[in-house]
């Protein structure tokens, strides 16, 4: 670990003797990231000046020509009061130590040098210059934060009695309130009125047993009129022995987000009562296309049983007409048994004559009225024909025009089902009444169903 920490590291080693600087430095570096030399005390300055945001300790003799360690060392505290030095020094050099105390200097090590004490005392040293380096960069990374926090957020900071301590410009810009008007006020102070006890009550709660809190909370602003809405984190801060000390409130302003979302919220449930409305006018204009469906349906219905009532009697008619030309059949047959067993008397057999040829007479008219029966009720049967197909086609368009007008009316309501299944029941006993009409072969039949 050390040795990681050393190769992090870049030495300024200043040493007048050439053999011992030459020695030492290709040791130093093995171990540490760069090492800088410098043969004398002005060398060193100058060589601190060129690399100063790069080397993190001085090694230096203390007695050299032109400018001795000491003087090379006040030269560098001028431009850097902090920066870690050690000192060889021999026994002969001893005047020179409470100049160096005074210069604050890190370590000494006596010449000869002893490696092994050197670089302990070394490693010493990088271990706190590696340390201060992270806490400055922590510093730093802390320091771009809080500016990064500072400028997106607003920050609140308060005691333990939640007393307002401070507070970040960007909450001046957004409530118009100043820091010093705000100071000692309590945090619940700055709640909307629309804001309930509750949220605080929970806050305490939280910062009671030391854990943070997050919810949406409405705050007042200056203008009494308006106000804004923020996302807000709640955490504890803490003195050096942990114990609580105060707590920072840092808030994210959502107005703009909070109405967008009502306005969103509104605009839906304003399309919800439009689409009900309409759904509901629909669905009145549905019943009341069903109604008139039903009430054709109904009077369909009605034309059925009707013709029905005449199938019935055009029924009985015709066994009417069968029995009546049977009686006549009869009767021919016995006037011609007459005929043939009184030829022999003229004026039976003239009688007999005259009342064959008043039948045949009969049976002639009557055949031709059967004929004129046949054609008129055969042209009657075509156009009944025409016409249940004309008003079924129309009633099926109808079916289907309404059909298209519903829409999404649901079309499981049990009346409609109703009606659907009754319009297509009827339909399909009209269409086998007419094809049972069209396959009849009684002529009889024929002729007289649609008298």
């Amino acid at each position: 670990m050390a040795i990681d920490i050393l190769k992090k590291i870049n030495i300024l080693y200043v040493e007048d003797d050439d053999n011992v600087r030459k020695e030492l430095t290709n040791l130093l570096s093995k171990l540490f990231k760069n090492v800088y030399t410098a043969n004398n005390g002005l060398n060193g300055l100058k060589e601190f000046k060129k690399h100063e945001n790069e080397i993190d300790i001085i090694v230096s003799d203390i007695n050299m020509p032109e400018l001795n360690g000491i003087e090379m060392v006040k030269g560098i505290r001028l431009k850097n009061p902090d920066m870690p030095i050690v000192l060889t020094t021999a026994y002969s050099d001893k005047d020179f130590l409470t100049d160096a105390i005074k210069i604050k200097v890190d370590a000494y090590i006596i010449k000869p040098i002893d490696v092994k004490t050197l670089i302990e005392s070394l490693q010493k040293i990088a271990q706190h210059v590696y340390n201060n380096t992270l806490l400055k960069q922590q510093k730093l990374e802390l320091s771009n934060y809080k500016e990064a926090l500072d400028s997106n957020n607003i920050i609140i900071k308060t005691n333990i009695d939640f007393e307002i301590s401070f507070v970040n410009k960007l909450f001046e810009i957004t409530t118009s309130f100043t820091n010093e008007e705000l100071k000692s006020k309590s945090f619940s102070s700055l709640k909307h009125s629309d804001m309930t006890s509750e949220v605080f009550e929970l806050i305490n709660k939280a910062m009671n047993l030391d854990i943070s809190w997050n919810g949406i909370i409405k705050y007042i602003t200056k203008d009494e009129n308006t106000f804004f809405i923020a996302d807000t984190y709640i955490m504890p801060t803490h003195d050096e022995y942990g114990k609580t000390n105060g707590y920072l409130c840092i808030l994210s302003d959502i107005t703009d987000e909070q109405s967008k979302k009502r306005n969103i919220q509104m605009a839906m449930m304003k399309d919800k009562g439009d689409i009900f409305s309409k759904s509901k006018s629909d669905n009145a204009e549905s019943f009341v296309k069903v109604n008139e469906l039903s009430s054709k349906v109904e009077t369909f219905e009605n034309e059925i049983s009707e013709y029905k009532k005449r199938h019935e009697n055009s029924a009985n008619i015709i066994l009417d007409l069968k029995t009546e030309k049977k009686v006549l059949a009869k009767d021919l047959s016995y006037y011609k048994k007459i005929v043939d067993a009184s030829e022999h008397s003229t004026s039976m057999a003239a009688k007999a004559n005259k009342d064959n040829a008043d039948l045949k007479s009969v049976l002639k008219d009557t055949e031709v009225e059967l004929k004129e029966l046949y054609k008129s009720s055969s042209e009657t049967l075509e156009n009944q024909k025409d016409k249940y197909e004309k008003k079924l086609k129309r009633l099926t368009t109808e079916v289907k025009i309404f059909r298209e007008n519903i829409g999404n009316v649901d079309l499981n309501n049990e009346k409609i089902i109703y009606w659907k299944e009754k319009a297509k029941s009827e339909a399909m006993r009209v269409e086998a009444i007419e094809k049972k009409i069209i396959e009849t072969k009684d002529e009889s039949f024929l002729k007289r169903i649609f008298n």
